[in-house]
């Protein structure tokens, strides 16, 4: 076997092994990077909402239709597209939808998607990515090559409402540092996580003996005409 069907042979065998790692962060796949502190998995665009929204002009629709109205303790809030805003923002209703959305529509091949709560978020900017409150993102850590699409800016967390004031809900703001109260129509970013950590799906061995042999078959074409 010549060195290029060495190297294309051992490239295929290596997929789905066990993917770079970064103090306590792990890359899975292109899609997805498990924490193994805070035992989560992250989206690795950490504006995910905007990304789908760029690639679909029709996903605020969607969403609309699927979810319809999201209940709180005022009560039903009918969904439109004023709970839409742009480049991904979203007032907190809107990001309870997209939510169910993710999980309505299995994204991924997960339907146990929320949003990142409070601690979560601290740390993931606090400490996984080396901010210091009060300043702009450095980009400076080793781990941002794991994350696309950060922002400096509020990001709802969990389903909670501000303590005595329903009207609010609890946000995480990247550039103080620290977890608040906005009203509820604010238009904020939602990153979503999975609980837990994820692994890649292991090729069956079907799949597997068909790509070896398709190269193995490949090498020997070419050996043929050489």
């Amino acid at each position: 076997m010549n060195l290029n069907c060495k190297k294309i042979l051992c490239t295929g065998l290596m997929l789905g092994v066990a993917p770079a790692s970064h103090a306590g962060l792990a890359a899975v796949g292109s899609n997805l990077v498990n924490d193994n502190v805070l035992n989560v998995t992250w989206t690795a665009d950490a504006n995910l909402l905007g990304t789908l929204e760029a690639g679909d002009a029709g996903l605020t629709a969607a969403i609309i239709s699927d979810v319809g109205s999201i209940t709180d303790s005022l009560g039903i809030h009918t969904l439109s597209s004023a709970d839409f805003g742009s480049n991904g923002q979203t007032d907190w209703w809107g990001s309870l939808a997209f939510i169910s959305y993710l999980n309505d529509t299995s994204y991924l091949g997960y339907h146990t998607w929320q949003l990142s709560d409070g601690n979560s978020l601290s740390y993931q900017f606090n400490t996984n990515l080396g901010e210091t409150p009060g300043t702009s993102l450095s980009n400076t850590s080793s781990n941002y090559p794991l994350f696309s699409n950060l922002q400096a800016n509020a990001f709802w967390w969990t389903p909670a409402e501000a303590l005595g004031t329903p009207a609010n809900a609890v946000d995480f703001n990247t550039f103080y540092g620290y977890t608040g109260g906005a009203d509820k129509t604010s238009q904020f970013y939602a990153w979503p996580v999975l609980p837990g950590n994820v692994t890649l799906p292991v090729p069956e061995p079907g799949s597997l003996w068909l790509f070896v042999s398709g190269v193995l078959g490949l090498c020997g074409f070419k050996r043929r005409q050489a």
